[in-house]
């Protein structure tokens, strides 16, 4: 009997198996990456007018 021989396919197998579930959780972790740097710039402009709309609300307040 050759049990090392099969010990050595096994932990391979593992070693394949963790590796390829690794990148694919990588991929998808660059992809939602991505997607939120994608929806970050998006926002920018949407900050600024809400920033722009706050200031002239309390400068109207603070006039009155």
């Amino acid at each position: 009997m050759n049990r090392k021989g099969d010990m050595d396919a096994a932990i391979i197998l593992l070693i394949v198996v963790i590796s390829a579930i690794s990148v694919i959780l990588a991929l998808q972790a660059g992809r939602r990456f991505l997607v939120l740097k994608r929806l970050n710039q998006n926002l920018g402009p949407i900050g600024e007018l809400e920033e722009t709309i706050y200031n002239e609300v309390l400068r109207h307040n603070i006039d009155n």
